[in-house]
């Protein structure tokens, strides 16, 4: 494998480059190339949110009972037009549905939406880099975080 070792004189270090090339067949496909079509950079957006994670925690939670946005404010001590915002953007990413009754809003997690865009990310993700394969994977993962909504 090729390398390279270059002095930067304004920084006082040394930088070691390594050269790695690859020449793709012309019929293969670029590696991971099903995940941008699998799911969509609104999914990521709404999941990417403490609170908004929190919220479809607590739908996920429910079994399927819906909730109105004030009793997810009440649960939440969230002002009632941020969680309306929250529910919104979850709705937009399919991850939960509304349903009007009277003058109440229900909410409610898509579980089958839900599953199935995590799924077809897991799928899309191990066809890239099959979960036997362990040079792709850190030995060392971090600890995922956990949510509070209390703060």
């Amino acid at each position: 494998m090729p390398w390279t070792i270059a002095y930067d004189r304004q920084l006082s270090h040394y930088c070691i480059f390594v050269h790695i090339c690859y020449t793709m067949p012309v019929n293969e496909t670029p590696p991971c190339c099903d995940l941008p079509n699998v799911v969509s950079a609104d999914f990521f957006k709404a999941l990417s949110d403490p609170s908004r994670l929190g919220i479809l925690s607590a739908l996920v939670g429910c079994c399927g009972q819906p909730r109105t946005v004030g009793t997810i404010a009440r649960e939440f001590e969230i002002d009632l037009s941020v969680v309306s915002r929250h529910l919104s953007a979850l709705r937009m990413a399919g991850l939960v549905e509304a349903e009007r009754q009277g003058r109440e809003t229900y909410y409610r997690c898509c579980y089958g939406n839900l599953i199935d865009v995590l799924r077809a990310a897991a799928d899309a993700i191990e066809r890239c880099c099959p979960v036997e394969d362990a040079s792709c994977c850190s030995p060392h993962r971090s600890t995922p975080t956990t949510f509070d909504p209390k703060g």
